[in-house]
């Protein structure tokens, strides 16, 4: 009799295989999952970006110095080049 109103009191256990299932598969195997891929694919494709953008700039830095004023002349350039064609298909 005691065995059967230990087990009818606690509810056939369910809510223990409950906090097991959810302690076991879901926070351990889910959350494990989850965090390799955070670590491994996402935190490893931001720090990339990282090495990409070092050799960008090493690759660019041969070609130009970064003075502002190489920058401003090549806008103003630019500008003049479109406000002609603009000009033209007006005229045209």
């Amino acid at each position: 009799m005691r065995s059967l109103h230990t087990v009818l009191f606690n509810g056939y256990y369910i809510e223990f295989f409950i906090h097991y299932f959810t302690k076991n598969i879901i926070f351990n195997s889910l959350s494990r999952t989850i965090n390799w891929m955070d670590i491994h694919i996402i935190d490893a494709a931001v720090n990339a970006t990282v090495n990409i953008s070092f050799s960008l700039n090493k690759l660019l830095r041969k070609t130009d110095r970064g003075l502002m004023s190489d920058n401003s002349g090549a806008m103003l350039i630019g500008v003049v080049i479109l406000l002609f064609i603009i000009l033209i298909e007006g005229i045209a």
